[in-house]
């Protein structure tokens, strides 16, 4: 480790997207120690992610909360302002086909490599069964009938959700049901997850409660309208998140914080639920020593730490933490490590490349609260998951918030608010990255403020189609498709955004950083 970072300068060119591209990094250098960074005692360098004590409550609660509330008063501002029609740039598009990326535009969309195949409108989505200004979107999952291929979005809005067909014909997708929410309750926040072709879907929402909706009742059906969940479980009201692992036919409810039982909402834990029988969830316990979890990847582990082969581990995004957990345990979900990091606001969500060797997280408010607001993605370092390491952090060009990201390949697909999807090349063996693509959804904004909720909520990288969908809190589904030939071409072309490596020494002055790669 050495205790700089080392910016290399970037050369600009105008390219054939219509706009100056940042490109051609030097080779990444080895740094030269200085008398200001001296190696004391041959005792080896300290990094920049440490491991800790367990909590059932942590200061990043508190932050949290605030920004809940602040996402209620922008929705609840937006609301108005429509009402009002005084705000344009909130009010609804309507439904259109494709429109091809072309001089670095897609119509008012700023994008490279990607196409938009469709865009479906909130009211379309809605089934204009609500009011007409209470229509903003959040999450979103994706299901694919085994029986005939056809696929499906399921996205989340603030009175419910919305079925999309999108086979056989993406440019043509079909709204096919739509879920209001338990009670008739809004909320800003409604996420869903698909186990045996059911999907599971919580909120924010007082006593919402899991819906649970067989999705095969949308075989063959043009618009089943206005349609009411398969089974409803009470144990706990609301919660923030739901996880799945399809292998072992859990749902993990994360972030539920009101429950008719106290013990119910396992502290804002993992609420672990069996669905072996689809419609009948068997409650199965909690993992809440480390209190409240945002968000989590739980999968059968197949990586490369022997210890945990075929175990069930949860991957948990706990606001100040990288928690990593065996739930299956002889006594109980057990952690096996928990790791914060320097610089850390909140925890936010992540996942892993698909060898389970790196893991790739955000942190939802990095970029507000800290210095340097550019958007940044940590990248981790999890060959030993007792051991997590955090090798390296990457500053997107633009400063935006970043919100979901999920990998395919070697690409990870990001949903970061205000600048929408954007995607990136991993490379594994220098723990770096590399933007390849994007699309932006909520053009208004440009990239230039970092606490600005707008814009892309989520998205979906693994439908067979290619079609890569992404939830707009303004707006409604985009349904687009990035082109795999061209970002694999401008990654060997080594046209991509602006990057910065860092490697930081926590043991080194602060006067010491930043510094120029010969004055390291």
């Amino acid at each position: 480790m050495v205790c700089c970072i080392q910016v290399f300068p970037l050369l600009w060119v105008v390219g054939a997207f219509g706009r100056p591209e940042r490109c051609a990094y030097e080779p990444w250098g080895q740094c030269k120690r200085t008398a200001s960074c001296p190696v004391k005692n041959n005792a080896p360098f300290k990094i920049n992610s440490y491991h800790a004590a367990p909590s059932q409550y942590d200061g990043a609660r508190e932050r949290m909360k605030l920004t809940m509330e602040y996402k209620r008063e922008q929705s609840a501002a937006r609301q108005a302002c429509r009402a009002a029609g005084t705000c344009p740039e909130y009010a609804y598009r309507t439904t259109e086909g494709a429109i091809p990326c072309v001089n670095g535009f897609a119509g008012a969309h700023a994008c490279r490599n990607i196409d938009q195949v469709a865009f479906i409108s909130m009211e379309q989505l809605d089934l204009e069964y609500n009011n007409a200004f209470n229509l903003d979107g959040n999450d979103l999952w994706a299901w694919t009938d085994p029986v005939n291929g056809e696929e499906y979005i399921i996205m989340g809005l603030m009175a419910g959700t919305s079925f999309v067909r999108i086979s056989p014909n993406p440019e043509t997708p079909t709204v096919v049901a739509y879920l209001p929410s338990t009670n008739g309750i809004s909320s800003d926040w409604r996420d869903m997850k698909v186990v045996n072709n059911h999907a599971y879907i919580v909120s924010e929402a007082t006593g919402h409660g899991l819906q649970v909706f067989d999705l095969t009742r949308l075989r063959g059906q043009t618009s089943l309208g206005v349609v009411e969940p398969d089974f409803h479980y009470t144990r706990f009201g609301n919660a923030h998140n739901i996880v799945s692992n399809e292998a072992t036919n859990t749902v993990f409810v994360v972030g539920a914080t009101e429950s008719p039982l106290e013990y119910d909402t396992c502290f804002g834990g993992l609420h672990m639920l069996d669905v072996s029988e689809p419609k009948n969830p068997q409650f199965i316990g909690c993992f809440d020593e480390d209190g409240y979890v945002h968000d989590a990847q739980c999968l059968n582990y197949n990586g490369p730490d022997s210890t945990y082969t075929g175990r069930e581990i949860c991957f948990c995004y706990n606001e100040n933490s990288l928690t990593i957990v065996d739930t299956r345990a002889t006594n109980g979900p057990t952690i096996i490590s928990r790791v914060e990091y320097a610089g850390s606001q909140y925890t936010h969500q992540g996942w892993l490349t698909e060898d389970q060797s790196v893991l790739l997280m955000d942190d939802e408010q990095d970029e507000q609260n800290n210095f340097d607001q550019r958007t940044r993605t940590y990248i981790w370092d999890v060959n030993s998951l007792s051991n997590p390491i955090l090798r390296n952090t990457h500053f997107h060009e633009l400063l935006s918030i970043d919100h979901n990201q999920y990998v395919n390949g070697s690409l990870t697909y990001q949903a970061n608010y205000a600048v929408g999807l954007r995607v990136l090349r991993i490379e594994q063996s220098t723990y770096s990255l590399s933007e390849v693509a994007y699309f932006d959804v909520y053009p208004p904004e440009d990239g230039t403020n970092p606490v600005r909720f707008n814009g892309a909520w989520s998205t979906y990288p693994w439908l067979k189609s290619g079609v890569v969908p992404v939830s707009s809190i303004e707006y409604g589904l985009y349904l687009l498709r990035p082109n795999v030939v061209a970002m694999e071409n401008d990654y060997q072309r080594h046209l991509f955004g602006e990057q910065q490596r860092t490697s930081e020494d926590m043991t080194c002055p602060k006067q010491t950083r930043p510094c120029s790669p010969d004055a390291c």
